[in-house]
């Protein structure tokens, strides 16, 4: 028989769920706080809850945070969903969040509503893991999961953010190719740890990713990329630098750095960066299609 709950203890018990569940809730946990199916529709109907799939509500009204969104998703697919492919990378900052529809994965196969993209899919415990409260595939499943719709070099960009942010690769990538040697994606996780450097941080456009190839067809040392720099203006996330010469090389595209703004933001990155004690210049587009001339100039700042 179930002992009864007072509205207090309800309350708390409630408000602590949501806390520290991104707000989110699933309809079982409210019965089990005791609310019965008419309480939760009258809670839903003055806007106490707020129905997110079937089953799933968000306490109180107002958005979600991403990380809510993502909960709300898993929950739906509970008891073993989990939040996987692009949706997973990016709670785990292996690629940039833009919401959009949600990846998950789940051993049953489940009638996706929209904004979710539903994957059968059965993994052992070691491709799960819970970050921020939010089940998701690990590290290593992620990639392989996503290496299925992208090339190697997004593979190595997901790659170079793990070690950025410190984030073990489990199960490794080799062990996943060993267990899934016919998925999709094989072939560039294969081409992705072939070329993989560790401790080279990820650029975050094509244009830099030209840059690079340039340095390199010209010999030039690899530049740290997308570091953190600390100035009077507060921590500054640089492009390409040479520590030991003190270097900074910010690769520009027009139409992200030619208004107004962008060029009075970079003017005063500029000078934040020299008194910090580096020399900042600066690359746009059109410097790479005259390499010759762009070599000297390198050549000389890296010589000074």
């Amino acid at each position: 028989m179930r002992s009864k709950v007072s509205s207090r203890e309800r309350e708390r018990g409630l408000a602590t769920l949501a806390s520290n569940r991104h707000r989110v809730v699933a309809g079982r946990e409210l019965v089990r706080l005791g609310l019965n199916q008419q309480q939760i529709q009258r809670r839903v109907s003055d806007g106490r809850l707020v129905r997110r799939y079937r089953g799933v509500y968000s306490v109180g009204p107002g958005a979600l945070t991403a990380d809510g969104e993502r909960l709300a998703a898993a929950v739906f697919a509970a008891p073993d969903g989990v939040v996987s492919h692009r949706a997973a990378a990016g709670h785990l900052g292996l690629m940039s969040s833009r919401g959009g529809i949600i990846d998950i994965t789940s051993s049953r196969r489940i009638a996706a509503p929209d904004g979710i993209r539903a994957h059968r899919s059965t993994f052992p415990r070691d491709e799960r893991m819970i970050l921020r409260n939010v089940p998701v595939t690990s590290t290593g499943r992620t990639i392989v999961d996503c290496a299925a719709a992208a090339g190697p070099r997004e593979v190595e960009r997901m790659l170079n953010e793990a070690y950025v942010l410190r984030l073990p690769v489990r199960p490794s990538l080799r062990d996943l190719l060993n267990r899934y040697p016919g998925r999709r994606g094989v072939a560039a996780v294969h081409a992705a740890l072939e070329s993989f450097e560790g401790g080279r941080t990820p650029t975050k456009s094509e244009l830099e990713d030209d840059f690079l190839d340039f340095l390199d067809r010209h010999g030039f040392p690899r530049p740290l990329t997308n570091v953190i720099i600390r100035t009077r203006i507060g921590p500054l996330r640089v492009d390409c630098c040479w520590p030991a010469t003190r270097l900074v090389i910010e690769v520009d595209a027009p139409s992200t750095h030619g208004s107004r703004p962008s060029m009075l933001d970079d003017r005063r990155r500029d000078r934040a960066l020299t008194l910090a004690g580096w020399r900042p210049g600066r690359v746009m587009s059109e410097d790479l299609d005259d390499e010759a001339a762009l070599a000297v100039e390198i050549h000389a700042l890296l010589a000074a």
